[in-house]
C-alpha cells in the first residue's frame, strides 16, 4: 500500500461521493419525471428497472473505485474495468431505449421531452466516464519510481 498524505486520501473519495449522490439523485429524478410523461405504463416499468440498475451500478462503481484508491497502483485495473463498462453500457442503453422502448411504447408528441431526458442522462454518463478516466490516470495510481540500484565499480 502506498502511503500518502491524509488530505490527499480524502479528496478523491469526497469528489466521488458528491458525484455518486448527484448521479443517483438525477437518475431517480429522471425516472420519476420522464418515465411518467413519455411512456405508457409498461414502458415506465422498464425504465424504472433500468434506472434502479444504473443507480446500483453507480454505487458499486463508487465502492470499487474507493477500494482501488485505498489499495493504490496494484488495483488500478478495477478502475479501468469500471470505466470500460460505463463507457460501453450507457450508449447501448440509449440506443435500445429509443428503438425498442420509446419507439414502441412512447406517448405520441413527447419526443422533445424524451430527447431532453436523454441529454441529461448523457451528461451523467459523461461525468462518470470522465471522473473514472481522470482517476485511473492520476498520479495516485502510478507506480512509485524507485531509484536505480547503485552499481559500484571497483578498480583493482
Amino acid at each position: 500500500m502506498i502511503t500518502t498524505e491524509p488530505s490527499e486520501i480524502a479528496v478523491a473519495p469526497t469528489v466521488l461521493l458528491v458525484l455518486l449522490l448527484a448521479g443517483v439523485a438525477l437518475i431517480f429524478g429522471l425516472m420519476r419525471h420522464e418515465g411518467s410523461k413519455t411512456y405508457h405504463s409498461d414502458g415506465q416499468r422498464t425504465v424504472r428497472v433500468v434506472g434502479a440498475i444504473s443507480a446500483c451500478g453507480l454505487i458499486i462503481t463508487f465502492l470499487v473505485v474507493l477500494n482501488a484508491w485505498i489499495e493504490g497502483p496494484l488495483a488500478v485495473d478495477s478502475v479501468y474495468e469500471c470505466a470500460a463498462l460505463w463507457l460501453i453500457m450507457p450508449p447501448l442503453w440509449f440506443w435500445y431505449e429509443f428503438f425498442w422502448i420509446y419507439d414502441r411504447r412512447g406517448k405520441p408528441g413527447t419526443i422533445e421531452l424524451f430527447k431532453h431526458g436523454q441529454q441529461v442522462s448523457i451528461a451523467i454518463w459523461a461525468g462518470v466516464g470522465l471522473c473514472l478516466g481522470g482517476l485511473a490516470t492520476s498520479d495516485h495510481f502510478k507506480a512509485p519510481k524507485h531509484a536505480a540500484p547503485h552499481c559500484v565499480v571497483r578498480h583493482n
